[in-house]
C-alpha cells in the first residue's frame, strides 16, 4: 500500500495497518524516564602490626532504579485501497474503492504508569594475607560475601549468601599452585541443602624460569600449567522459584448445597514438591601450554573437559501421564563436553615494514550422559550418546513418482500423499513411515568449530588491518523459521531456488523440492534430510587501512599527531549455504541480517 494516498491521507489495510511512517509522525510518542541511585561504602585496615602482610576491608553497595512511562498518543486512521478488478473497461487504469479504517480522531490521550523500583544491596567483607620474598610469594584470603535483591511489587525478595577465599603459592617464579573455594548458599534449596562446597586446584610450572631453560637464546617463554575444579548452578530455569515447597492453586469456585447463590472457592494441587532438588555441579578440568620462540611466535595449546550431573530436568518426560500430576525439575540430568584451543602469534619486521600474524581454532563436542530417558522402541532413538540438541530427521528417499509408486511403498502417516510429495526412508522395516523412523543426522545449529585470523601491516606510515571469522561442523535447516515453506510461512517470500526445483512430471527425479501447494502438507515440511544444509561460513570482519601523517607536518600545525582511516565491518560472507541469501549464522527471514558498514574519518591529538 502507498505511505500516503493521492489524496494526502495515510495508506495502509486491515491485515497490515501499522504503516510504518504513520506510526512515527502521527501516534505521538512515549517517553521513559528513569533514575539511578548508586551507593559504595568500604573500610581497609592495614594488620600489618599483628601479622606482617596481614589487611581487613569490609565493603557495602547499594543501588536502587527506578523508571516510569509517561505516553502522548492518539489513535491512527488510514484508507485502504481495494482494487475492483471486476470493474476495469481499460487496460492499465483499475478502479478502487476507498475504506477509512481507524479511528478517526486528533485528540491526544495522556497516560502514566505507577512506576516500577528494584533495590540491590550487597555486603562483602574479608582478611587477606600477602607476602613476598625472593623466593617465596604467598597470598591468602576469606571473604564473606551476602547479596539481596528485592524485586517490584509482591515478589519475594531474591538472597545469596557465600564465603570465599584462595590460597596461592609461587617459589622462584617458576612453580605456582593455587586452591580456592567457595561455600554457596542459594535460596532456592530447602533448608539443610542450601549450600555447596566447590573447589578448585591449578598448579603451573614455568620451565624458561628453571635453570635448564634460563639461558636458552631459542626459547622466550614456556609454562605448563592445568586446573581442576568444581562449579554449581541454582538457576533451575522455568520451573519457578522454592519448587521445594508444595503449593495449591485456585482453579474457580463450586456451588453448596440446594442454594445457588452460595459457592466455595476450589484448589488444586500445582507441581509437585521436590523436596531433594539440590545443586547442579559442572567438574571441569584444563591443561594448558604457553610458549613463544624467539620473541616472536606466541603459541598457546589448551585442553580442556567438562562434566556436568545434577541437572535439572522435568520429570514428565519418563513419568507416565497416568500419575495425573505436574512435576517440579528434579536433579536427574548428566552431559560431558571436551575439546581443545589453539591461540598463535608471529610478529616480526624487515626495515621499516612491520606485521603481524595470528589467529586462533577452537573445536568443542558435547554428548548426552543420561537424560532420564524412557526406552525407545528402537535403539537409534535414544537421545543418550549424542549431542545436545541432536537433530532426529527423517531420511529422504526421494519423491513420489504417480500413484502405483504411492501403493508400493511403506505406508505414511502425515496425511495423505499424491504424486510429488516426499517419501521417506522405512528405517524399522516396519511396513509405516512415522516418528519412530527418525534419525540422529548431522551436526546440531551449535557450530563444533570456530576459529579466526588477524592480521597487520605497517609501513612507513601507512597501516592495515583485517580480521576473519568462521564456524563450522553445523548443521541447519531450510525449516527454520519458514524460510523455505512458500505460501503457508506467515509473509515469507518464495525463495527464487524452488521456481527451478519443485517437483513436476517433468522434471521427476531431477527435482530438490516437493510438489508445490497452497494447503497445510504436514509430510513435506517434516524435518529430514532433505532440508538439512551446512551451515559453515566464512566472514571478512573487519578491513581498516590508515595513514599516520609524518611529525614534521603536524608539529607545523600545532598537534602532536594526526591519522586518517578508512574502515569496513561485515564486507563479505562465504556460506555453504546456497539456495537463499539469508545470512547462514542466523537463517531466520524475520531478523535483520548483520549490517555492512563503511567508515572513514580521522584522529587528531593536539
Amino acid at each position: 500500500y502507498p505511505v500516503k494516498t493521492m489524496d494526502g491521507k495515510w495508506g495502509g489495510t486491515q491485515g497490515y495497518s501499522d504503516n510504518p511512517k504513520a506510526s512515527i509522525v502521527q501516534k505521538g510518542y512515549q517517553s521513559i524516564n528513569d533514575r539511578t541511585v548508586d551507593a559504595n561504602f568500604k573500610l581497609m585496615a592495614n594488620l600489618g602490626k599483628l601479622v606482617k602482610g596481614l589487611s581487613a576491608f569490609g565493603q557495602f553497595n547499594f543501588s536502587n532504579f527506578f523508571f516510569d512511562t509517561y505516553n502522548k498518543t492518539r489513535p491512527l486512521y488510514y484508507d485502504e485501497l481495494i482494487p475492483r478488478l471486476d470493474l476495469v473497461t481499460v487496460a492499465g487504469n483499475i478502479p478502487y474503492n476507498v475504506i477509512t479504517r481507524g479511528t478517526v480522531d486528533n485528540n491526544f490521550s495522556i497516560t502514566q504508569g505507577n512506576g516500577n523500583q528494584f533495590n540491590r544491596s550487597t555486603f562483602l567483607g574479608g582478611l587477606e594475607f600477602e607476602r613476598t620474598s625472593d623466593k617465596h610469594d604467598w597470598y591468602a584470603s576469606a571473604i564473606y560475601f551476602q547479596e539481596q535483591f528485592k524485586g517490584d511489587g509482591a515478589d519475594m525478595p531474591y538472597a545469596k549468601q557465600r564465603v570465599m577465599g584462595k590460597i596461592r603459592y609461587n617459589y622462584l617464579s617458576t612453580y605456582s599452585v593455587e586452591f580456592s573455594y567457595a561455600y554457596s548458599g542459594s535460596e532456592n534449596f530447602p533448608a539443610g541443602s542450601r549450600f555447596g562446597f566447590f573447589p578448585t586446584v591449578s598448579a603451573g610450572w614455568t620451565l624458561s624460569n628453571a635453570a635448564f631453560l634460563k639461558e636458552n637464546k631459542s626459547i622466550s617463554f614456556l609454562k605448563l600449567r592445568a586446573s581442576a575444579g568444581m562449579l554449581g548452578n541454582d538457576n533451575v530455569g522455568n520451573a519457578g522459584r522454592f519448587i521445594f515447597n508444595q503449593y495449591y492453586v485456585s482453579t474457580g469456585s463450586y456451588l453448596l448445597g440446594n442454594n445457588l447463590g452460595i459457592s466455595s472457592g476450589m484448589f488444586n494441587q500445582g507441581s509437585l514438591a521436590n523436596p531433594s532438588v539440590t545443586w547442579e555441579k559442572s567438574n571441569k578440568l584444563n591443561v594448558g601450554l604457553d610458549i613463544e620462540l624467539l620473541k616472536k611466535l606466541s603459541l598457546t595449546v589448551e585442553w580442556f573437559r567438562e562434566s556436568r550431573s545434577d541437572i535439572f530436568l522435568n520429570p514428565s518426560s519418563y513419568i507416565p501421564a497416568l500419575m495425573g500430576a505436574n512435576f517440579s525439575s528434579v536433579n536427574k540430568g548428566k552431559t560431558e563436553s571436551k575439546g581443545y584451543e589453539v591461540e598463535w602469534s608471529y610478529k616480526d619486521s624487515y626495515g621499516d615494514l612491520h606485521w603481524q600474524f595470528g589467529g586462533n581454532f577452537t573445536h568443542v563436542k558435547n554428548k548426552i550422559i543420561d537424560i532420564a530417558e524412557p526406552a525407545p522402541s528402537d535403539p537409534y532413538l535414544f537421545a543418550k550418546g549424542n549431542p545436545i540438541n541432536q537433530p532426529f530427521v527423517l531420511e529422504f528417499n526421494g519423491f513420489f513418482r504417480n500413484q502405483a509408486d504411492i501403493n508400493s511403498s511403506p505406508t505414511q502417516l502425515f496425511g495423505t500423499v499424491k504424486a510429488g510429495d516426499i517419501k521417506y526412508k522405512d528405517q524399522n522395516k516396519d511396513g509405516v513411515i512415522d516418528n519412530r523412523d527418525r534419525i540422529p543426522t548431522g551436526f546440531t545449529s551449535l557450530p563444533q568449530i570456530f576459529y579466526g585470523i588477524s592480521s597487520g601491516l605497517q609501513y612507513q606510515g601507512w597501516d592495515l588491518f583485517l580480521s576473519v571469522q568462521g564456524i563450522a561442523e553445523r548443521t541447519i535447516s531450510l525449516l527454520d523459521n519458514g524460510t523455505a515453506v512458500p505460501f503457508l510461512n506467515g509473509g515469507v517470500k518464495p525463495l527464487l531456488w524452488l521456481k527451478n526445483n519443485y517437483w513436476t512430471n517433468a522434471r521427476g527425479d531431477a527435482a530438490n523440492f516437493p510438489r508445490l501447494t497452497a494447503e497445510q502438507n504436514d509430510n513435506n515440511y517434516r524435518a529430514s534430510t532433505l532440508w538439512q544444509r551446512n551451515g559453515s561460513l566464512i566472514r571478512l570482519q573487519t578491513v581498516e587501512i590508515g595513514y599516520m601523517v609524518p611529525e614534521k607536518w603536524v608539529k607545523k600545525a600545532g598537534m602532536q599527531s594526526a591519522r586518517f582511516f578508512f574502515s569496513g565491518n561485515n564486507i563479505l560472507t562465504w556460506q555453504k549455504l546456497k539456495e537463499t541469501t539469508i545470512d547462514a549464522e542466523v537463517i531466520n527471514p524475520f531478523v535483520h541480517p548483520p549490517m555492512q558498514s563503511f567508515n572513514m574519518g580521522f584522529t587528531l591529538h593536539l
